[in-house]
C-alpha cells in the first residue's frame, strides 16, 4: 500500500486523504492461508476504504511480484501471485494491465504523469508552485513538454525563459547572442 501511495501522489500528483479511521493491517498469521492480496481485498472491501482504494489497490495488486523490499517472487503462501489487473483513472476507459512493466508503461503514457513531471521541476527550479505565476502556466508547460518528445532541457530552459517573463525580467542576450 505505502509503493502504491507513492505512485498516487508523487508520479500521478493525485491527492489521497488520510483513512477515515486508523486501521491496522490484517495480520499474516491470522488470516489463514489468505495470500496478500486477498487480505488486502478483504481488509479494505468496505465502502469507506474503497474511495481511495479502488485506485490503489489495482496498483499496488500489479507490483505484487515483488515483496515489501522489492526482491521477485512468483509466490505467495505457495500459490502463483496474480498481478493482473484493472485499472481506470478517473475520467477514463479501464484498462487491462499485467504486472509491474506494463503498470509502469501505463503510467509514463498518461497526461497526469506529464503534469506532475512538469509540476514537480517547477517547483524544484523556482521554488514555487506554478500557479503562482499564471494558472495556464502549467498546462502550457506540459503541452511543451510533451511536444518536445519529453525533452528536459528544453524543460528546463522553456520554465526559466517563462518565469523570468512573468516574472517581469526580460532575459538578457550575450554578446555572443546565445541564451
Amino acid at each position: 500500500i505505502h509503493r502504491v501511495v507513492f505512485i498516487t501522489r508523487k508520479i500521478l500528483g493525485f491527492a489521497l486523504k488520510p483513512p477515515p479511521v486508523a486501521v491496522e493491517p490484517l495480520a499474516e498469521d491470522s488470516t489463514g492461508e489468505l495470500t496478500t492480496r486477498e487480505r488486502v481485498e478483504l481488509q479494505t472491501r468496505p465502502d469507506n476504504c474503497m474511495v481511495c482504494h479502488q485506485t490503489i489497490n489495482p496498483f499496488g495488486f500489479a507490483l505484487e511480484k515483488y515483496d515489501a523490499i522489492g526482491r521477485r517472487r512468483d509466490l505467495d503462501r505457495g500459490r502463483p501471485i496474480d498481478a493482473q489487473v484493472i485499472v481506470a483513472l478517473p475520467g477514463r476507459e479501464q484498462v487491462q494491465l499485467n504486472g509491474a512493466r506494463e503498470l509502469a508503461e501505463y503510467l509514463v503514457s498518461q497526461r497526469e504523469t506529464h503534469r506532475h513531471f512538469v509540476r514537480a521541476g517547477f517547483q524544484h527550479a523556482v521554488q514555487q508552485p506554478p500557479e503562482g505565476y499564471s494558472m495556464e502556466l502549467l498546462d502550457h508547460q506540459t503541452y511543451e513538454f510533451i511536444a518536445s518528445e519529453f525533452n528536459m532541457r528544453k524543460l528546463i530552459v522553456s520554465l526559466a525563459l517563462r518565469t523570468a517573463i512573468e516574472s517581469g525580467a526580460e532575459p538578457k542576450e550575450t554578446s555572443e547572442g546565445g541564451e
